[in-house]
Formats: structure tokens, C-alpha cells, sequence
């Protein structure tokens, strides 16, 4: 698998988590609800598929990594990997 394929599939699973998270409209109204467990794991998905592509180039020399930054509106993968990372944080009680 390739670093685009990695960085393509990445996204496929953030836009999972986006669904599976619900919509809240700013009138507080719920379009749609969430479904906590498959926002998990299809973060846990992005984040593993980021994990590999980091492996295999980890200097980002292959230009999907530009590719992907443009196709997050200009959000770097480090700053997609810790916006996973947040997700993987235990919050005290």
C-alpha cells in the first residue's frame, strides 16, 4: 500500500468518524445522533492508517503528504494525528 492509499483511506475513516459523531445544529437542535462506538473506532482507524504512512516516509518526501494537507484545508497530518491522539486520553472522573 502506498502513502496516498494510506493518507486517502486516513481520510475515508476521519469522514466516518465525522458521521458517526451526529450533527448538532447551532440552535442546539440534534440532525443526527451519534454513535459513540463507531466514532471510536473509526478513529482509532485514521490514526492507525496515519501510523503506517508516518512509517513508511517518515521525512513526508512523497508528495501526498502535500496532497493530504490541501485535501484537510490545510491541516498538517501532525495536527490530524493529535487530533486522534485527544481521543486516546483518559478524562478523570
Amino acid at each position: 500500500m502506498t502513502v496516498r492509499e494510506l493518507l486517502q483511506q486516513s481520510r475515508g475513516a476521519h469522514a466516518r468518524y465525522r458521521h458517526a459523531a451526529g450533527h448538532v445544529e447551532k440552535s442546539g437542535a440534534v440532525r443526527e445522533q451519534p454513535n459513540d462506538d463507531a466514532a471510536r473506532l473509526a478513529v482509532v482507524e485514521a490514526y492507525a492508517l496515519r501510523e503506517k504512512a508516518e512509517a513508511f516516509d517518515p521525512s513526508h518526501d512523497d508528495p501526498a503528504w502535500g496532497e493530504d494537507t490541501a485535501a484537510n484545508k490545510g491541516v498538517p497530518s501532525a495536527k490530524m494525528m493529535d487530533f486522534y491522539k485527544s481521543f486516546f486520553v483518559s478524562v478523570p472522573a
